[in-house]
C-alpha cells in the first residue's frame, strides 16, 4: 500500500517540479505569513496564488509569476471568508530538499487559514518540522502523507484531522494530541509510520476512526484521554513493539481485531467502562500474561483472545454474558477458567487447544451451562461443549443424557486413551475428535451411534464395561490465585470421574515497587503504579508532576541577511516546543574575499590583471595595487603592468571595504626576452640598449 501511494506522490510531484523548477539551496526554515502582502485582496470560492496571474508583457513575452518568485509559498483558496491550503510550491527540482521547518500561515490576504487541504503539503518530503497555527480547525485527508516530519504537536484549536492525514511519515517518532484537541482522527491517519514510539490523544478526541495507528512498528507506549469510548476496527493492527497501554476510564468498546498481533503487549488492564471486546480484539497477542477485565462488560467476542500464549489466568467478572466462537483458543499458558452465573451464550470451541487448561469450572447458580469433573456443557447435560486439552485424565466417560458432543469439543485433546460415548449420544458435530492421538472411542455396545461415527470418521472403536462405582483416585490441584479461589479435585484416574473437591481460599495481592506507567512530559502529568508481584494486577497509582519546560539552546529559524533581518528561537530542551523567538539584525554587508593568478610578460610589454573580489550586495569598496620590485614590473591604480626589466616580482591587491574591513591577495609576475629580443641582446649587442 505504501509503495502504491508513494508511486502515485512521486507522479503528482514530477507534475509539480515543472511548475516549480527553480534551484534553491541553503534553505534552512521557512515562515509563510510574509507572502501574503502581495496582494490586496482575495475573492471568495477562488484560488488565489500570493505571486498574481500567468500574463504576457508589452512585448508579449510569457510570464508566470508563480514559478519565477524563486521563494516557497501556499497557494490557499478563500471559500466563505476561510482560508483553505491548497498546495505548498517551493521553487526546487527532485535534487533540492524542501525546508526543514514550516511554519503554516495564520491568514490568507486577511482571512484565517483555517483548513489544511487534501495533500496539500505531502510533496514537502524533507521538510522536518511544521508548526501549526492555532487558526487551523481541520486537517484534511492525506495532508501531510509521506513527509519527513519527526514530532508532531497537534493544537488544541484542530478539531478534525482526516484519514491518512499522517500516513507513511516515516520518520515521525511521538504524537501528542492535546487534551483539548481534536474531536476526530480519521482512518489511517497515521498508519504506517514506522517509527512512531510515542502517543497521547487527549480528553478531547472522541472519535478514532478505523486503522488510526495500523501497523505502526516501532510504536510503543500509548496513553488514551478520557473523551474516546471506543476503540475502533485494527486500530493497533501489528503495533508489534507496543507494551503500555492506558485505556482512558469512558471507552466502552475495545473493537475488532483492535490489538492484534500486538506481539509485545504483556500487562492491559481495562477500565470499569469496557462493555465488549470486538472480534479478534486481542488476537495474536502472543506475550500478553494478564488482562483484567472491567467489571461491567457484557460480551467477550469471537476470537478475541485467540494465540495468547502467554495469559496463564483469566477472571470471567460476573456480568458477562456472551463468550464468541473461540474465544479464548490457543492459550497454552491458561489453566483455569470459571464462568460466571451471568454468563447465558458460549460459543464453539471457546477454549480449544489451550494445551495447559485443565478444569473449565461453571458457577453453580448459573442456569445455562455447568460442568461435569472441569467439562464444559449446558445445563441440562445435553450438549457438550468443551474438554479441557491440558487434563491429566486418560480416559473420560461422557455423562449420559449428552445427545451432542460439540464443535471442536475434543479438538487436540491427544492425551486421552479412552473417550466413553454414552448410547444417548446421537450428533457429533465437525471437529469434534480431530487430533486426539490414539484414543480409543468407547461404547458398551456393538450396535451403537458411536461405532458409527468411529468407523466413518477413521477412528478405533472398542466395547468398555467399565464400572463407574470402581474408581480409582487421583489429585488434582488448581492453586488459588491472588483474587481467585483455587480448588483440589479427587478425580477417577479411569474415568475422569469427580469424587470430591476442597476449595483453597484466595492468597490476596502482594505490592510490588513502584513502576512508571505514563512519563511525564514538560505540561502534563505522569502516573506511577504499584502492582501485585503475583499476578501484576493494578493496586494503587500517584501521579508524577510534570517537569515544565526546560529553555534549551537558541537555534537559527530564519537566517538574516545584508537585507533582512533573521529569526531565532530558544526551544525546550526536552520537548522541542518554542518558548520564546527574537529578530537577528541584518548582516552588516563587507568585503570577504580577494584572489589573482599570477602572469608571464615579455620585457617592454604591457598587461592588465583581473582580480576576483568578493562582496556583499551594496557595499562600496577601493582597490590599489603595488610591486615587489619596480624596477622589473610597475603598476597603476587600475592594475595594467608594465615590464621594465628581466625578472620576477610580486604584486600585491589590497580591497578596503566603506567599513574598514581589508583583504589582500599576491600573485608573482615573470618578465622575459622573447626571441628577437635574445637576437639583439646577443648577436647585436643590444645589451648596450636594453
Amino acid at each position: 500500500m505504501k509503495n502504491k501511494f508513494k508511486s502515485i506522490l512521486a507522479g503528482a510531484m514530477c507534475a509539480l517540479m515543472v511548475l516549480t523548477a527553480t534551484p534553491l539551496s541553503g534553505l534552512v526554515g521557512l515562515v509563510l505569513p510574509d507572502l501574503f502582502s502581495l496582494k490586496a485582496e482575495a475573492i471568495n470560492g477562488i484560488q488565489e496564488c500570493p505571486y498574481g496571474d500567468e500574463y504576457y508583457d508589452s512585448e508579449g513575452n510569457y510570464h508566470d509569476p508563480c514559478r519565477e518568485a524563486q521563494t516557497p509559498h501556499c497557494h490557499c483558496e478563500v471559500i466563505n471568508d476561510e482560508a483553505v491550503v491548497t498546495l505548498f510550491l517551493w521553487p526546487g527540482d527532485e535534487d533540492t530538499p524542501s525546508p526543514a521547518h514550516v511554519s503554516i500561515p495564520s491568514s490568507h490576504y486577511g482571512f484565517p487559514v483555517t483548513t489544511i487541504g487534501k495533500h496539500s503539503m505531502s510533496f514537502i518530503d524533507s521538510t522536518t518540522s511544521i508548526t501549526i497555527p492555532n487558526s487551523v480547525t481541520k486537517i484534511e485527508k492525506s495532508a501531510f502523507a509521506g513527509i519527513g516530519i519527526t514530532n508532531l504537536i497537534i493544537p488544541d484549536s484542530v478539531t478534525y484531522i482526516g484519514d491518512s492525514a499522517f500516513a507513511y511519515c516515516d520518520n515521525l517518532t511521538s504524537v501528542n494530541i492535546s487534551g483539548n484537541g481534536a474531536t476526530t482522527i480519521g482512518n489511517y491517519a497515521f498508519g504506517e509510520c514506522d517509527n512512531l514510539k510515542n502517543v497521547t490523544i487527549g480528553n478531547g478526541v472522541t472519535s478514532l476512526g478505523e486503522q488510526v495507528f495500523y501497523s505502526c512498528y516501532s510504536l510503543e507506549s500509548v496513553t488514551i484521554g478520557t473523551g474516546l469510548t471506543a476503540i475502533s476496527y485494527e486500530t493497533f493492527y501489528k503495533c508489534v513493539k507496543l507494551n503500555n497501554v492506558v485505556i482512558g476510564e469512558n471507552v466502552t468498546t475495545i473493537g475488532e481485531s483492535a490489538f492484534r498481533e500486538c506481539y509485545s503487549l504483556k500487562n492491559v488492564s481495562l477500565p470499569d467502562s469496557v462493555t465488549t471486546i470486538g472480534l479478534a480484539a486481542f488476537f495474536g497477542c502472543a506475550k500478553l500474561e494478564s488482562i483484567s477485565l472491567s467489571q461491567n462488560l457484557t460480551t467477550i467476542g469471537q476470537s478475541a483472545f485467540v494465540e495468547c500464549y502467554s495469559l496463564e489466568n483469566i477472571i470471567i467478572p460476573e456480568g458477562v454474558t456472551t463468550i464468541g466462537n473461540y474465544a479464548f483458543a490457543d492459550c497454552d499458558s491458561l489453566k483455569k477458567v470459571t464462568i460466571p452465573e451471568s454468563v447465558t451464550s458460549i460459543g464453539k470451541g471457546p477454549f480449544q487447544s489451550c494445551d495447559s487448561l485443565e478444569i473449565i469450572s461453571v458457577d453453580e447458580n448459573n442456569e445455562n451451562y455447568t460442568d461435569d469433573g472441569g467439562v464444559l456443557l449446558n445445563k441440562d447435560k445435553t450438549l457438550l461443549i468443551q474438554y479441557p486439552k491440558g487434563s491429566n485424565r486418560s480416559n473420560y466417560i461422557i455423562p449420559d443424557g449428552v445427545t451432542t458432543i460439540g464443535d471442536v469439543a475434543f479438538y487436540g485433546c491427544n492425551r486421552m486413551e479412552y473417550i466413553h460415548i454414552p448410547e444417548s449420544v446421537s450428533n457429533v458435530e465437525y471437529g469434534a475428535f480431530i487430533s486426539i492421538g490414539n484414543a480409543y472411542i468407547c461404547s458398551t455396545s456393538e450396535d451403537s451411534y458411536a461405532k458409527e461415527y468411529a468407523e466413518a470418521n477413521n477412528k478405533t472403536f472398542v466395547v468398555c464395561h467399565h464400572s463407574v462405582n470402581a474408581h480409582t483416585p487421583k489429585t488434582i490441584t488448581i492453586p488459588a490465585t491472588c483474587t481467585a479461589e483455587g480448588t483440589e479435585y479427587v478425580v477417577c484416574e479411569e474415568c475422569g470421574a469427580t469424587i470430591s473437591e476442597r476449595v483453597i481460599p484466595a492468597k490476596g495481592h502482594t505490592a510490588g515497587d513502584w513502576t512508571v506507567a505514563v512519563l511525564a512530559t514538560c505540561t502534563e502529568n505522569g502516573a506511577k503504579v504499584k502492582k501485585c508481584v503475583d499476578c501484576g494486577e493494578f493496586m494503587q497509582s500517584e501521579p508524577i508532576i510534570s517537569t515544565g519546560h526546560i529553555p534549551g539552546e537558541w537555534v537559527i529559524i530564519k537566517p538574516a541577511t545584508t537585507t533582512t533581518t533573521g529569526i531565532k528561537a530558544q526551544k525546550c530542551a526536552n520537548c522541542s516546543e518554542v518558548l520564546t523567538s527574537e529578530e537577528t539584525p541584518v548582516l552588516v554587508a563587507k568585503v570577504h574575499d580577494v584572489s589573482m593568478s599570477g602572469a608571464s610578460v615579455d620585457y617592454k610589454s604591457s598587461i592588465t590583471i583581473a582580480p576576483v573580489i568578493t562582496v556583499d550586495e551594496g557595499v562600496k569598496y577601493t582597490v590599489t595595487y603595488s610591486s615587489s620590485n619596480p624596477e622589473v614590473v610597475v603598476v597603476d591604480e587600475n592594475g595594467n603592468l608594465t615590464a621594465t626589466g628581466k625578472g620576477t616580482a610580486e604584486i600585491t591587491v589590497t580591497v578596503t571595504d566603506e567599513n574598514g574591513n581589508v583583504v589582500t591577495d599576491t600573485c608573482e609576475v615573470e618578465v622575459k626576452y622573447n626571441w628577437w629580443q635574445w637576437i639583439i641582446v646577443i648577436i647585436l649587442f643590444g645589451w648596450i640598449w636594453y
